[in-house]
Protein backbone atom coordinates (compact mmCIF):
# COMPACT_ATOMS: atom_id res chain seq x y z
CA UNK A 1 0.00 0.00 0.00
CA UNK A 2 1.06 3.55 -0.37
CA UNK A 3 2.50 5.09 2.79
CA UNK A 4 2.02 8.77 3.46
CA UNK A 5 5.40 9.99 4.70
CA UNK A 6 5.35 13.55 5.91
CA UNK A 7 8.02 15.97 6.97
CA UNK A 8 6.15 18.82 8.60
CA UNK A 9 8.12 22.05 8.33
CA UNK A 10 8.64 24.30 11.31
CA UNK A 11 6.34 27.32 11.34
CA UNK A 12 7.99 30.63 12.11
CA UNK A 13 5.87 33.03 14.17
CA UNK A 14 6.33 36.72 13.52
CA UNK A 15 6.66 39.25 16.31
CA UNK A 16 3.37 40.60 14.95
CA UNK A 17 1.26 37.79 16.30
CA UNK A 18 -1.20 36.41 13.74
CA UNK A 19 -2.05 33.43 15.91
CA UNK A 20 -4.68 31.39 14.06
CA UNK A 21 -6.02 34.43 12.21
CA UNK A 22 -5.11 35.90 8.84
CA UNK A 23 -4.64 39.35 10.42
CA UNK A 24 -2.71 40.98 13.26
CA UNK A 25 -2.48 44.30 15.13
CA UNK A 26 0.48 46.67 15.03
CA UNK A 27 1.82 45.72 11.59
CA UNK A 28 2.06 46.78 7.97
CA UNK A 29 2.84 45.30 4.55
CA UNK A 30 4.68 48.17 2.82
CA UNK A 31 4.11 48.78 -0.88
CA UNK A 32 2.05 47.12 -3.62
CA UNK A 33 -1.00 49.37 -3.00
CA UNK A 34 -3.48 49.55 -5.86
CA UNK A 35 -6.52 51.02 -4.11
CA UNK A 36 -7.56 52.60 -0.81
CA UNK A 37 -10.97 52.89 0.80
CA UNK A 38 -12.21 54.98 3.73
CA UNK A 39 -13.97 52.25 5.73
CA UNK A 40 -13.91 50.89 9.31
CA UNK A 41 -11.14 48.43 10.16
CA UNK A 42 -13.50 45.47 10.58
CA UNK A 43 -14.54 45.82 6.91
CA UNK A 44 -11.04 45.91 5.42
CA UNK A 45 -10.47 42.16 5.19
CA UNK A 46 -13.80 41.58 3.44
CA UNK A 47 -13.04 44.41 1.02
CA UNK A 48 -9.85 42.55 0.05
CA UNK A 49 -11.76 39.28 -0.36
CA UNK A 50 -14.29 41.00 -2.63
CA UNK A 51 -11.62 42.43 -4.96
CA UNK A 52 -10.09 39.83 -7.30
CA UNK A 53 -6.75 41.70 -7.43
CA UNK A 54 -6.29 41.90 -3.66
CA UNK A 55 -4.01 39.40 -1.90
CA UNK A 56 -3.20 41.33 1.32
CA UNK A 57 -4.12 44.57 3.07
CA UNK A 58 -3.26 47.17 5.71
CA UNK A 59 -5.68 49.39 7.64
CA UNK A 60 -4.73 52.47 9.66
CA UNK A 61 -6.36 55.60 11.05
CA UNK A 62 -5.32 57.82 8.14
CA UNK A 63 -8.30 60.03 7.17
CA UNK A 64 -10.27 58.54 10.08
CA UNK A 65 -9.76 55.02 8.76
CA UNK A 66 -8.24 53.88 5.47
CA UNK A 67 -8.05 50.35 4.06
CA UNK A 68 -5.09 49.85 1.72
CA UNK A 69 -5.69 47.03 -0.76
CA UNK A 70 -2.50 45.40 -2.04
CA UNK A 71 -1.67 42.94 -4.80
CA UNK A 72 1.03 40.42 -5.63
CA UNK A 73 3.32 38.65 -3.19
CA UNK A 74 3.18 40.13 0.30
CA UNK A 75 6.35 41.99 1.26
CA UNK A 76 8.12 41.40 4.56
CA UNK A 77 5.88 42.37 7.42
CA UNK A 78 6.83 45.44 9.46
CA UNK A 79 5.89 45.44 13.14
CA UNK A 80 5.37 49.00 14.36
CA UNK A 81 3.76 48.34 17.76
CA UNK A 82 1.03 50.81 16.80
CA UNK A 83 -2.17 48.93 17.58
CA UNK A 84 -4.15 51.33 15.42
CA UNK A 85 -2.60 49.51 12.44
CA UNK A 86 -4.05 46.24 11.17
CA UNK A 87 -2.55 44.07 8.43
CA UNK A 88 -3.63 40.77 6.93
CA UNK A 89 -3.41 38.27 4.09
CA UNK A 90 -6.09 36.50 2.10
CA UNK A 91 -4.11 33.29 1.95
CA UNK A 92 -6.47 31.38 -0.30
CA UNK A 93 -6.63 34.11 -2.96
CA UNK A 94 -5.00 32.95 -6.22
CA UNK A 95 -3.58 29.97 -4.34
CA UNK A 96 -3.63 26.40 -5.63
CA UNK A 97 -2.34 23.43 -3.58
CA UNK A 98 0.60 21.73 -5.25
CA UNK A 99 -0.05 17.98 -5.51
CA UNK A 100 2.63 17.33 -8.13
CA UNK A 101 2.48 13.60 -8.87
CA UNK A 102 1.38 12.76 -5.32
CA UNK A 103 -2.13 12.13 -3.99
CA UNK A 104 -1.66 14.62 -1.12
CA UNK A 105 -0.40 18.14 -0.51
CA UNK A 106 0.41 20.55 2.33
CA UNK A 107 -1.63 23.58 3.39
CA UNK A 108 -4.93 22.54 1.81
CA UNK A 109 -8.43 21.19 2.41
CA UNK A 110 -11.35 19.60 0.57
CA UNK A 111 -14.18 21.51 2.29
CA UNK A 112 -17.29 19.64 3.47
CA UNK A 113 -18.52 16.08 2.90
CA UNK A 114 -17.14 14.87 6.25
CA UNK A 115 -17.91 11.27 7.27
CA UNK A 116 -16.17 11.22 10.63
CA UNK A 117 -13.16 12.48 12.52
CA UNK A 118 -10.25 10.26 13.53
CA UNK A 119 -7.58 11.26 16.05
CA UNK A 120 -4.43 10.10 14.28
CA UNK A 121 -1.11 11.61 13.28
CA UNK A 122 -0.76 13.34 9.91
CA UNK A 123 1.24 10.42 8.52
CA UNK A 124 -1.66 8.04 9.32
CA UNK A 125 -4.55 10.03 7.83
CA UNK A 126 -4.25 8.68 4.27
CA UNK A 127 -4.20 5.10 5.54
CA UNK A 128 -7.23 5.79 7.77
CA UNK A 129 -9.12 6.90 4.66
CA UNK A 130 -7.98 3.83 2.73
CA UNK A 131 -9.20 1.57 5.55
CA UNK A 132 -12.72 3.05 5.43
CA UNK A 133 -14.55 1.90 2.28
CA UNK A 134 -16.75 5.02 2.34
CA UNK A 135 -13.81 7.44 2.34
CA UNK A 136 -12.57 8.97 -0.90
CA UNK A 137 -10.76 12.13 0.31
CA UNK A 138 -9.23 13.30 3.57
CA UNK A 139 -7.95 16.39 5.35
CA UNK A 140 -5.81 16.71 8.47
CA UNK A 141 -5.08 19.64 10.76
CA UNK A 142 -3.31 19.95 14.09
CA UNK A 143 -6.50 20.87 15.96
CA UNK A 144 -9.04 18.26 14.85
CA UNK A 145 -6.84 15.51 13.48
CA UNK A 146 -8.01 13.55 10.42
CA UNK A 147 -11.31 14.22 8.66
CA UNK A 148 -12.52 11.38 6.42
CA UNK A 149 -14.63 12.61 3.50
CA UNK A 150 -16.93 11.13 0.88
CA UNK A 151 -16.97 13.28 -2.23
CA UNK A 152 -16.06 13.25 -5.91
CA UNK A 153 -13.89 16.25 -6.61
CA UNK A 154 -10.98 17.20 -8.81
CA UNK A 155 -7.58 17.78 -7.25
CA UNK A 156 -8.08 21.33 -8.51
CA UNK A 157 -11.07 21.67 -6.15
CA UNK A 158 -8.74 21.64 -3.13
CA UNK A 159 -8.42 25.02 -1.41
CA UNK A 160 -5.46 26.54 0.38
CA UNK A 161 -5.54 26.96 4.15
CA UNK A 162 -3.64 29.23 6.53
CA UNK A 163 -1.68 26.59 8.39
CA UNK A 164 1.39 25.18 6.56
CA UNK A 165 1.05 21.88 8.43
CA UNK A 166 -2.49 21.19 7.14
CA UNK A 167 -2.74 18.26 4.71
CA UNK A 168 -5.36 17.10 2.25
CA UNK A 169 -5.42 14.21 -0.18
CA UNK A 170 -7.40 11.70 -2.19
CA UNK A 171 -7.47 7.90 -2.02
CA UNK A 172 -10.40 6.85 -4.25
CA UNK A 173 -12.31 8.42 -7.16
CA UNK A 174 -9.46 10.87 -7.61
CA UNK A 175 -10.29 12.95 -10.65
CA UNK A 176 -7.58 14.87 -12.48
CA UNK A 177 -8.26 17.76 -14.77
CA UNK A 178 -7.29 17.96 -18.44
CA UNK A 179 -4.94 15.39 -19.94
CA UNK A 180 -3.19 14.37 -16.71
CA UNK A 181 -5.04 11.10 -16.14
CA UNK A 182 -5.36 10.30 -19.85
CA UNK A 183 -1.57 10.11 -20.22
CA UNK A 184 -0.89 8.41 -16.89
CA UNK A 185 1.26 5.26 -17.06
CA UNK A 186 2.05 3.03 -14.05
CA UNK A 187 5.71 3.16 -13.00
CA UNK A 188 7.16 -0.32 -12.45
CA UNK A 189 10.83 0.62 -12.72
CA UNK A 190 12.76 -2.61 -12.13
CA UNK A 191 10.06 -4.04 -9.83
CA UNK A 192 7.36 -6.56 -10.70
CA UNK A 193 4.59 -4.40 -9.19
CA UNK A 194 3.40 -0.80 -9.14
CA UNK A 195 0.95 1.38 -7.22
CA UNK A 196 -2.26 2.93 -8.53
CA UNK A 197 -2.76 0.50 -11.41
CA UNK A 198 -4.54 -2.57 -12.68
CA UNK A 199 -4.28 -5.11 -15.47
CA UNK A 200 -7.60 -5.06 -17.39
CA UNK A 201 -9.58 -8.26 -17.76
CA UNK A 202 -11.33 -10.80 -15.60
CA UNK A 203 -9.54 -12.89 -13.01
CA UNK A 204 -10.01 -16.57 -12.28
CA UNK A 205 -9.93 -16.18 -8.50
CA UNK A 206 -10.26 -13.48 -5.82
CA UNK A 207 -8.52 -13.82 -2.46
CA UNK A 208 -8.92 -11.54 0.58
CA UNK A 209 -5.35 -10.64 1.55
CA UNK A 210 -3.41 -7.43 2.33
CA UNK A 211 -1.68 -5.70 -0.58
CA UNK A 212 1.68 -7.13 0.49
CA UNK A 213 0.28 -10.67 0.20
CA UNK A 214 -1.13 -10.41 -3.32
CA UNK A 215 2.13 -11.06 -5.19
CA UNK A 216 3.05 -14.14 -3.11
CA UNK A 217 -0.52 -15.45 -3.51
CA UNK A 218 -0.09 -15.23 -7.28
CA UNK A 219 3.25 -17.04 -7.09
CA UNK A 220 1.77 -19.89 -5.05
CA UNK A 221 -0.92 -20.53 -7.67
CA UNK A 222 0.74 -21.95 -10.80
CA UNK A 223 -2.13 -20.72 -12.97
CA UNK A 224 -1.51 -17.09 -12.01
CA UNK A 225 0.66 -14.88 -14.20
CA UNK A 226 -0.40 -11.40 -13.01
CA UNK A 227 -2.68 -9.76 -10.45
CA UNK A 228 -4.59 -6.65 -9.41
CA UNK A 229 -5.30 -5.61 -5.81
CA UNK A 230 -7.85 -3.18 -4.38
CA UNK A 231 -8.86 -2.26 -0.84
CA UNK A 232 -12.43 -3.50 -1.43
CA UNK A 233 -13.71 -5.97 1.19
CA UNK A 234 -10.68 -5.35 3.40
CA UNK A 235 -8.29 -6.22 0.58
CA UNK A 236 -9.13 -8.13 -2.60
CA UNK A 237 -6.42 -9.79 -4.68
CA UNK A 238 -7.65 -10.75 -8.16
CA UNK A 239 -5.52 -13.49 -9.72
CA UNK A 240 -5.30 -13.46 -13.51
CA UNK A 241 -3.82 -15.71 -16.18
CA UNK A 242 -2.44 -15.05 -19.66
CA UNK A 243 0.38 -13.45 -21.59
CA UNK A 244 0.81 -9.83 -20.61
CA UNK A 245 3.27 -6.94 -20.88
CA UNK A 246 3.93 -4.42 -18.11
CA UNK A 247 2.91 -1.77 -20.64
CA UNK A 248 -0.61 -3.25 -20.62
CA UNK A 249 -1.20 -1.94 -17.08
CA UNK A 250 -3.41 1.13 -16.77
CA UNK A 251 -3.71 3.80 -14.08
CA UNK A 252 -6.71 3.80 -11.78
CA UNK A 253 -8.50 6.75 -10.23
CA UNK A 254 -7.93 5.09 -6.86
CA UNK A 255 -4.52 5.52 -5.26
CA UNK A 256 -4.90 2.46 -3.00
CA UNK A 257 -4.54 -0.11 -5.79
CA UNK A 258 -1.63 -2.36 -6.74
CA UNK A 259 -0.93 -4.46 -9.83
CA UNK A 260 1.92 -6.79 -10.68
CA UNK A 261 3.15 -9.62 -12.87
CA UNK A 262 4.93 -12.73 -11.59
CA UNK A 263 5.26 -14.99 -14.68
CA UNK A 264 5.67 -14.52 -18.45
CA UNK A 265 6.02 -10.77 -18.04
CA UNK A 266 7.32 -8.67 -20.92
CA UNK A 267 8.98 -5.32 -20.20
CA UNK A 268 8.03 -3.97 -23.61
CA UNK A 269 5.87 -4.73 -26.60
CA UNK A 270 8.05 -6.97 -28.76
CA UNK A 271 5.90 -6.54 -31.84
CA UNK A 272 6.37 -2.79 -31.71
CA UNK A 273 10.06 -3.22 -30.90
CA UNK A 274 10.67 -5.24 -34.09
CA UNK A 275 8.09 -3.34 -36.14
CA UNK A 276 7.55 -6.49 -38.24
CA UNK A 277 10.69 -5.97 -40.27
CA UNK A 278 11.79 -8.03 -43.25
CA UNK A 279 12.97 -10.97 -41.15
CA UNK A 280 9.89 -11.82 -39.09
CA UNK A 281 6.48 -12.47 -40.58
CA UNK A 282 3.26 -14.10 -39.53
CA UNK A 283 2.40 -17.43 -41.10
CA UNK A 284 -0.44 -17.52 -43.62
CA UNK A 285 -2.89 -18.74 -41.01
CA UNK A 286 -1.84 -15.84 -38.74
CA UNK A 287 -1.16 -18.15 -35.81
CA UNK A 288 2.60 -18.64 -35.95
CA UNK A 289 5.86 -16.80 -36.66
CA UNK A 290 8.06 -17.35 -39.71
CA UNK A 291 11.50 -15.95 -40.43
CA UNK A 292 13.08 -15.03 -43.77
CA UNK A 293 16.55 -16.63 -44.02
CA UNK A 294 19.07 -17.33 -46.78
CA UNK A 295 21.18 -20.47 -46.29
CA UNK A 296 22.85 -20.17 -49.69
CA UNK A 297 19.93 -21.12 -51.90
CA UNK A 298 18.15 -17.77 -51.81
CA UNK A 299 15.90 -16.27 -49.12
CA UNK A 300 13.14 -18.50 -47.87
CA UNK A 301 10.52 -18.41 -45.15
CA UNK A 302 11.13 -20.89 -42.35
CA UNK A 303 8.64 -21.86 -39.68
CA UNK A 304 9.97 -21.20 -36.18
CA UNK A 305 9.56 -23.61 -33.27
CA UNK A 306 10.64 -23.82 -29.64
CA UNK A 307 13.57 -26.03 -28.64
CA UNK A 308 12.54 -28.49 -25.93
CA UNK A 309 14.17 -31.58 -24.51
CA UNK A 310 11.19 -33.86 -25.05
CA UNK A 311 9.99 -35.63 -28.20
CA UNK A 312 12.31 -34.20 -30.87
CA UNK A 313 10.52 -34.16 -34.21
CA UNK A 314 12.78 -32.50 -36.77
CA UNK A 315 16.32 -31.26 -37.32
CA UNK A 316 16.67 -27.54 -36.67
CA UNK A 317 19.15 -24.74 -36.18
CA UNK A 318 19.33 -21.44 -34.31
CA UNK A 319 18.32 -18.53 -36.60
CA UNK A 320 21.37 -16.85 -38.13
CA UNK A 321 23.78 -19.59 -37.03
CA UNK A 322 24.75 -23.12 -38.06
CA UNK A 323 24.13 -24.64 -34.63
CA UNK A 324 22.36 -27.93 -35.25
CA UNK A 325 19.90 -29.51 -32.91
CA UNK A 326 16.56 -31.14 -32.48
CA UNK A 327 13.36 -29.36 -31.55
CA UNK A 328 9.74 -29.93 -31.00
CA UNK A 329 7.65 -27.52 -33.03
CA UNK A 330 4.48 -26.60 -31.21
CA UNK A 331 1.94 -25.14 -33.58
CA UNK A 332 0.11 -21.97 -32.54
CA UNK A 333 2.12 -21.40 -29.35
CA UNK A 334 5.16 -19.63 -30.77
CA UNK A 335 3.30 -16.39 -31.44
CA UNK A 336 2.38 -16.17 -27.75
CA UNK A 337 6.02 -16.56 -26.77
CA UNK A 338 7.00 -13.89 -29.29
CA UNK A 339 4.54 -11.48 -27.67
CA UNK A 340 5.39 -12.30 -24.08
CA UNK A 341 9.16 -12.09 -23.85
CA UNK A 342 11.29 -11.60 -26.94
CA UNK A 343 14.58 -12.37 -25.16
CA UNK A 344 13.24 -15.73 -23.99
CA UNK A 345 11.81 -16.31 -27.45
CA UNK A 346 15.26 -15.95 -29.04
CA UNK A 347 16.84 -18.32 -26.51
CA UNK A 348 14.46 -21.14 -27.41
CA UNK A 349 13.63 -20.43 -31.04
CA UNK A 350 14.80 -22.88 -33.72
CA UNK A 351 14.07 -23.07 -37.42
CA UNK A 352 13.37 -26.23 -39.40
CA UNK A 353 15.92 -26.72 -42.18
CA UNK A 354 13.43 -27.75 -44.82
CA UNK A 355 11.18 -24.83 -43.98
CA UNK A 356 8.17 -26.95 -43.18
CA UNK A 357 6.83 -28.62 -40.08
CA UNK A 358 3.87 -30.91 -40.19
Amino acid sequence: MFVLLLLVPAVSVSACNFGDNNWALGCDFPGNDFKNLQIPGEQCGQACVDDARCTHFTWNTYKRGTCWLKEGQASDIVCNNDRSFVCGQIVHKNCKPNFGDQNWAFQCDFPGNDIRNVKVEASECGQACSDDARCTHFAWNKYDGCWLKDTKKLFTDAVCTRNPSDICGCVRDCEEAGETFKHCKPEFGDKSWALRCEFPGEGFKTVQVPASGCGPTCLWDTRCTHFSWTSANNGSCVLKSGRIAFSDAICTKDFDTVCGCERNCSRDNSLQKLAWNQEFKKSEDGLDIEILLDFGNGPKLYRIGYYQNDIPQAPCMTPGTKIQGQCRFLRHCVLEGFHADFDEFLQHARVCEDGYVS
